[in-house]
């Protein structure tokens, strides 16, 4: 089996997908399964601390013209020269052109489709600049959801949020993985300055971009109810404002 995999952007600041696709090719690597990808190359000094550690095969093309588009006229032929008689194509990304191309390729070479939703279709997201993914869903996004073999999703409100826009494709239901290597006290000293780090305490942590569905107010109610029982434990915001 060979899985070709296609995201937006792989560098760090791309948030979660950037570390969660890596990491999941990473364990893929370790089951015999044959796994490369693809992205589009936005900057000249992209990092990603996982690739290099992993031997991950990764093949980036240029982005051309604006950014919101992720477009590059050389994604298409790179993915092409990658199919084999057991591929599978995993579209890790909606609305964009990278997207797209996935859907195309699967179709036009009857290769079984997996996308990922990421969270892109709940009512607060497609709201967000609304106009441009109207079109895209008209265009080529709302075949892409209903045609797939089956939609990854991470959470079970996604399944809803597909049913509400009439998508009714199989879904599978899978959180990102994570690694759990190091403690607290075994993190840079830098880092647990930075956080005010105290061995004495317990920590709950929240780790991602703060916006509104990552459900951060409810780890916040949740812990404003409990913290007088037990007051060793803090809770612990890490992440990007964006909201």
């Amino acid at each position: 089996m060979k899985v070709l995999h296609i995201i937006e952007s792989l560098d760090r600041s791309y948030g979660g997908p950037a570390r969660s696709v890596p990491l999941l090719v990473k364990y893929l690597n370790k089951l015999g399964i044959e796994n490369k990808i693809f992205s589009i190359q936005m900057y000249e000094n992209e990092f990603n601390d996982i690739l290099g550690s992993n031997d991950i095969d990764v093949v980036k093309v240029k982005l051309e013209g604006i950014n919101k588009i992720k477009y590059s006229s050389k994604l298409y032929t790179e993915i092409v020269k990658e199919i084999t008689n057991d591929t599978i194509i995993h579209v890790h990304t909606v609305w964009t052109y990278p997207a797209y191309v996935g859907f195309k390729i699967a179709k036009k070479y009857n290769i079984p489709l997996v996308v990922s939703t990421r969270g892109t279709i709940y009512s607060w997201a497609l709201n967000q600049r609304k106009f441009i993914k109207n079109i895209a869903m008209w265009l080529f996004q709302k075949d892409m959801l209903i045609t797939a073999d089956v939609i990854h999703i991470t959470e079970p409100n996604e399944k809803k949020a597909l049913v509400d826009i009439d998508i009714y494709s199989d879904t599978i239901l899978i959180p990102n993985g994570i690694e759990l290597y190091n403690k607290f006290d075994e993190l840079d000293d830098n880092i647990l300055y930075k956080i005010n780090y105290d061995k004495s305490k317990r920590y709950i942590m929240f780790l991602g971009r703060i916006v509104h569905n990552k459900g951060l107010h409810f780890l916040i109610d949740s812990y404003d109810k409990l913290k007088d029982k037990y007051s060793d434990v803090e809770v612990l915001v890490v992440g990007s404002l964006e909201d």
